[in-house]
């Protein structure tokens, strides 16, 4: 646990007070939908088709999630014949904070985290009257690194929620300081429930990936096999990991076993522990 709160105290990302004071003109709607539907690209016209109501991180694959705050500016626009006058906001960041829950055992991270509100930077303009979309991420490499080391996501398909609330700060063309309404995007937390194999065990580590469109590999959508051992080894315990992958363990607190193959049976895996 003293660990746990030393590392935090570490992280790299920014602190600070929210400033006082809400706009009604700043709002948050929802989190848009950002997938290989829409070629992983953002709407910055307010053309948003669809919203997504709760995200999921896969852990075995990845420690961030990104979300898409879709922003509106409330604002009448300006009468005296100019698109913008005093009245366009500028995004700074934003202000977040978590709450974690629905977990089955032990949770020692969520004592760390929940009292404190990260600020992400981040941009983007909106003028009076009109609708956009931006990119942050909503849980950071430094805190979902928290969550992928913590013993309550070692077994595979083990989870919960998590609870990001986004507020925005901005500034307005004029100078005032502004920020958006407190919106609480949910997010589950797994271990392996995006995986699926569309391969043969066998060829799912062997250096090679078919053709997939994912914008977030580990984030919301289905990932296949191939892909996601890939994509794993840039995290912590990646041998631990492709056992998983590889179904030679179920928890990643279990050691990994030296499997010999058998006579006719091609899709099992030797891997000996530590060694990736």
């Amino acid at each position: 646990m003293k660990k746990m709160m030393l590392m935090l105290a570490l992280l790299p990302v920014l602190y600070s007070c929210a400033p006082e004071g809400v706009s009604q003109s700043f709002v948050v709607t929802g989190c848009t939908l950002v997938d290989y539907r829409n070629q992983c690209k953002l709407s910055t016209t307010g053309n948003v088709t669809e919203l997504r109501s709760v995200g999921i991180l896969d852990l075995l694959f990845t420690n961030k999630y990104w979300v898409a705050p879709v922003i509106m500016n409330d604002t009448n626009p300006p009468t005296d014949g100019s698109t913008i006058g005093g009245k366009g906001i500028s995004v700074l960041g934003a202000h977040l904070s978590y709450q974690i829950g629905q977990l089955g055992g032990q949770y020692d991270t969520k004592k760390v985290i929940k009292p404190y509100k990260v600020f992400m930077p981040a941009s983007g303009f909106i003028k009076p009257g009109e609708i956009t979309t931006i990119m942050l991420e909503g849980i950071p490499a430094e805190i979902g690194a928290l969550l992928d080391r913590d013993m309550a996501f070692d077994e595979r398909y083990s989870g919960g929620y998590i609870a990001v609330t986004i507020q925005l700060e901005g500034v307005m063309t004029d100078g005032t300081s502004v920020m958006s309404n407190k919106f609480v995007y949910p997010i589950q937390l797994c271990r392996g429930c995006l995986l699926y194999y569309p391969i043969p065990l066998s060829q799912c580590c062997n250096g090679t990936i078919g053709e997939v469109y994912i914008c977030y590999p580990g984030q919301d959508d289905g990932i296949p096999c191939d892909l996601g051992c890939s994509v794993m080894d840039m995290y912590d315990r990646y041998a631990e990991k492709k056992a998983m992958l590889l179904g030679t363990i179920d928890s990643l607190a279990d050691p990994i076993p030296k499997m010999h193959l058998l006579e006719g049976q091609s899709d099992e895996f030797g891997i000996i522990q530590g060694q990736p």
